[in-house]
């Protein structure tokens, strides 16, 4: 995911590693990567998405599947600092 703010491109990766544990990538502009959040455990070779909505904040969406094969909505209004979402939880 990527996004412009400021003159400042934003860059964030997902992926899920080898013990399954999803992870984020950041870059902001051109400092060097560093490693953002930590998500819990997924299923094993869970696919992620991700999205944003930019508007007077850049409020982030990353949804993957759990271990239980449930999924997971994370939620995020800087795509720093993720929450679990509620769209799964009825």
């Amino acid at each position: 995911m990527s996004y412009e703010a400021g003159g400042t491109l934003y860059i964030r990766v997902f992926y899920q590693d080898k013990d399954n544990t999803i992870r984020t990538l950041c870059r902001d502009g051109d400092k060097a990567w560093y490693q953002g959040t930590t998500f819990p455990v997924a299923f094993q070779g869970s696919s992620i998405t991700c999205s944003y909505v930019n508007s007077s904040t850049y409020k982030g969406f990353v949804y993957f599947q759990k271990p239980d094969t449930t999924f997971v909505e994370y939620i995020s209004t800087n795509l720093n600092d993720w929450g679990v979402g509620k769209l799964f939880a009825l």
